[in-house]
């Protein structure tokens, strides 16, 4: 079986057409687990909603719980498929790109989503994200090799390769921890572009203020070295 995790904080305009796009388009057998930081804005109530209106959705609302790597395990532990993948609910990330990624499991233990592969594009609003993703991933292609959107969060891998390697750290740094370590531990990764779109509707969290796009990126940055000098 194929588990999808859809971590989500204040989507509830996004949620419902969203995972209809994924079941429509995602081959089966597959399930769609949502794992809702319980959003001020009622994305669980909706997600509820979907519960009972798929069998292959189900609902983990986190009560008092807060961050996305905390979010993606629990939906992992949770998971009953032996092949993952997690992504964003918002639409930067296509439902219609899920089964490329998904048929390339057969063939590599780790896919991802790749903005930065040739083919690929970030389309997203506002010149200094994209700009500054850019620019990050460059440096960390440089530095680690290999894969072109260490920042990626659009991931597909099989289940032995996540115990073996794990998911630490908080949003985009975890995936460039989990991304290199995979392939130091001998993971083939294949890269799939795709062009990523601007959100539907909601507003981003990275580049929510200034400050917090300087402290993600900052992090993020210091990942890229610290891994770097540990080679």
């Amino acid at each position: 079986m194929f588990s999808l995790i859809l971590p989500t904080y204040n989507e509830r305009d996004n949620i419902a057409p969203f995972v209809e796009a994924l079941i429509r388009q995602t081959p089966r057998p597959f399930e769609i687990i949502i794992v809702d930081d319980d959003s001020p804005d009622r994305t669980w109530e909706v997600a509820q909603a979907l519960e009972q209106r798929f069998k292959e959705v189900r609902l983990i609302r986190r009560r008092g719980k807060k961050g996305l790597v905390a979010s993606l395990n629990e939906g992992f532990s949770s998971a009953k498929g032996d092949r993952l993948l997690w992504m964003d609910a918002d639409f930067s990330m296509p439902p219609e790109v899920v089964p490329r990624l998904v048929s390339f499991l057969e063939s590599f233990p780790v896919v991802i989503g790749s903005r930065y592969a040739e083919g690929g594009e970030d389309l997203r609003n506002g010149f200094f994200p994209v700009l500054a993703s850019r620019w990050l991933n460059r440096f960390a292609y440089r530095l680690l090799g290999d894969v072109r959107d260490y920042t990626s969060g659009f991931v597909a891998t099989r289940r032995e390769v996540l115990e073996q390697v794990g998911l630490s750290g908080r949003y985009g740094e975890s995936c460039i921890r989990f991304l290199y370590k995979a392939k130091q531990a001998g993971h083939r990764v294949k890269e799939v572009p795709y062009l990523c779109r601007p959100r539907r509707a909601g507003r981003t969290k990275t580049f929510a203020s200034p400050w917090k796009a300087f402290s993600y990126g900052k992090d993020y940055l210091w990942t890229v070295l610290s891994l770097w000098i540990k080679r």
